[in-house]
Formats: structure tokens, C-alpha cells, sequence
């Protein structure tokens, strides 16, 4: 591990497999198609060794992030727990987009890996997440001097919400928050509405103290401020930021995405997407996530709103591990294709 990293993912290293159903293997899905939802890892384990499986790939959060600033030819370093990867897919993949993996270990295998199902026939999609269950006996991350010493000479820390769900994790969230240097840029993704559900006390309270930009979509925001709406959530993100001097970015489908700081925001105008061309949301955000990042450290706010649309454009069309080898080579933007 060198110091080089800019930027420093905080995340859950997964292994996305995908699985197309046919009349021969629907029998083994029938409760699931059509549907996202959290599974035992025993459950999920057994459908992996029951189906065909047509592909793996490394995953996550904070990993779909960091594989397309990896792109842009940003070094990143990603902290997390060692995922249940026997072929090391994981490493393969993160050192083919320039991530260093410095992963801890632990004892409960399958944790938050996925499963993707889709029906060639009705074209239904579902995602199968491993449960968190037993993760309360996850034991703590204790940082390695160079990763401490790395994170201190970040630029940019990135945390994803779904590590609120893991203790350890959220532990390893409040120690970095204590030692936020002032030239660093701590960048919050909200991740899903059961993590605000979960955790809303203590997580407003991280929100408040500790982070500098905080990333999410207009149900997440909804579900944090109680309000309903995107104009009554403008409004409460309007006097959040002015109160906490922050920045927030909300996406909002087809409604546009908003990056706001006290009573000023700017409107990002998204791509116009017709609801056939959409394959799955699914890593739209995180495209989104690693659009606004880049430009932000390129100091290029001007084109956030330009680039951070067309990379989650193509993640809904495409899918996100296919996004990156339909944009539009530039100089800005360089050709490359997601694994």
C-alpha cells in the first residue's frame, strides 16, 4: 500500500453473481423473481450452487464508486471486512480500476454478497442480498498505521450508509470522525431508507458533527426530514444546509438531481430516459456518487452536472457494470469498459 490515494473508500467489498432464469431453473426462484430482498447467506449460498450462474463480478457500494474514479485515473484505497471471494474475483477486478483492497477478516462468510435473477422470459429482475444477521459479532477494524496514515493524507473520505447496519463498521465511521483534518472532505451516501430507519438518531447526529457532503435520493431525504415531496424537501435541505453548513446532492429521478448549500441550489438536468430503455437502478447512484466526486477534485463544478448525469444515464440503461464503455470519449471523459 503506498500514500498515493486521494480518495479512501469506507464500504462492504461484495460478490455480485448473475443469474439468468429459465422454465428449467424458475422452480428454484418462484418466491423471489420480481422482487429485492435481504435472504439468509445459507439461503442464497444454496441458489448460487443450485443455478446457473452466468457471470461474477466484485461489488458494493463504495466499490462501483470506486471502479469508475478508477477510471478517471484516480488511485483509491477501499477499507472493509475480506468478503467470501474463494477466487479472489474481488482483487482481480479492483486492481484492474486502480483500487487498493485492504481488507480485515472474519468469520461470517457470505456476508452481503448478491444475487441478481433475471427471467428471460417477463424480464423480471431481483436482488438478493445476504442479511446482516450475526453481523453484531463482526469483530472491531483496528486500522493498520499506514492505513491511518493514508486516510490522514486523503482528500476526499467516502462512507456508504449500509455499514450503519454493521456495528463494527458504524464504530470504525465515529473513530475516523474524530480525526476529520480540515482540508479533508468527508462524503456521506445514504444508501437506502431502512438504514435511516435503523439508525436515525445517531446517524443524524454523525450527519450533523462529522460530515461535509451528504449524498441521497429524494425517497432517502423524504424518509430523514419527514417531509413529502421534492419541493417541501428542497425546503428541508434549504435550512439544513444553511443551519449546518453543508452540502447536500439529492437525486431525483426524472425530476433532475439538486446539489444544495443554504439557500442556493443548482438544478442537474438528467438525461431524458424513456422507462423501456431503463435495465435496473441498480448502481445508478454509485455512478452518480463517482461522477460528482471526479469533477469535484478536478475543482470542475461547472461540469458536475454534465458528467454525474450521463454516468448514471448509462447505468440505468446499460447497467452500471457495463456504464462506463458507453460514454463519449473526450478529454474529460476517457473510453473504458467496466468489467
Amino acid at each position: 500500500m503506498n500514500l498515493e490515494h486521494k480518495i479512501v473508500g469506507i464500504g462492504e467489498a461484495k460478490i455480485d453473481y448473475y443469474s439468468t432464469i429459465d422454465k428449467n431453473s424458475r422452480a428454484f426462484v418462484k418466491d423471489t423473481l420480481g422482487a429485492d430482498k435481504f435472504i439468509s447467506w445459507d439461503k442464497l449460498e444454496k441458489l448460487i450452487n443450485d443455478l446457473n450462474i452466468d457471470a461474477r463480478h466484485a461489488g458494493g457500494s463504495i466499490a462501483n464508486t470506486l471502479s469508475i474514479l478508477g477510471k478517471f485515473n484516480h488511485k483509491t484505497l477501499m477499507i472493509g471486512y475480506h468478503p467470501h471471494d474463494p477466487n479472489e474475483i474481488f482483487k482481480q477486478n479492483a486492481k484492474e480500476h486502480n483500487i487498493t483492497c485492504s481488507f480485515h477478516p472474519h468469520d461470517k462468510p457470505g456476508k452481503g454478497n448478491l444475487l441478481a435473477l433475471i427471467d428471460n422470459e417477463t424480464k423480471d429482475r431481483s436482488f438478493l442480498n445476504a442479511d446482516y444477521s450475526g453481523s453484531e459479532n463482526l469483530p472491531p477494524i483496528t486500522l493498520s498505521a499506514t492505513e491511518k496514515e493514508t486516510i490522514n493524507q486523503a482528500q476526499y473520505i467516502l462512507f456508504e450508509g449500509y455499514d450503519w447496519l454493521i456495528p463494527s463498521k458504524k464504530e470504525l465511521h465515529l473513530k475516523l470522525a474524530k480525526h476529520h483534518k480540515d482540508q479533508q472532505l468527508f462524503v456521506f451516501s445514504l444508501s437506502d431508507i431502512s438504514v435511516i430507519n435503523n439508525t436515525r438518531t445517531e446517524l443524524s447526529a454523525f450527519l450533523n458533527n462529522h460530515i461535509d457532503i451528504l449524498i441521497g435520493n429524494l425517497a432517502e431525504y423524504e424518509c430523514l426530514f419527514n417531509s413529502k415531496g421534492l419541493d417541501e424537501t428542497i425546503e428541508h435541505l434549504k435550512r439544513y444546509t444553511d443551519k449546518t453548513s453543508k452540502a447536500t446532492v439529492m437525486t431525483a429521478s426524472n425530476k433532475g438531481a439538486f446539489l444544495i448549500t443554504g439557500q442556493t441550489f443548482v438544478k442537474i438536468n438528467t438525461c431524458d430516459v424513456k422507462f423501456d430503455e431503463i435495465v435496473n437502478t441498480n448502481g445508478a447512484g454509485d455512478n452518480f456518487l463517482a461522477g460528482f466526486v471526479y469533477e469535484l477534485s478536478q475543482n470542475n463544478v461547472e461540469r458536475i452536472t454534465e458528467l454525474t448525469s450521463q454516468i448514471a444515464n448509462k447505468a440505468l440503461t446499460k447497467g452500471h457494470k457495463q456504464a462506463g464503455h458507453c460514454l463519449k470519449s473526450d478529454k474529460t471523459i476517457p473510453d473504458f469498459k467496466l468489467n
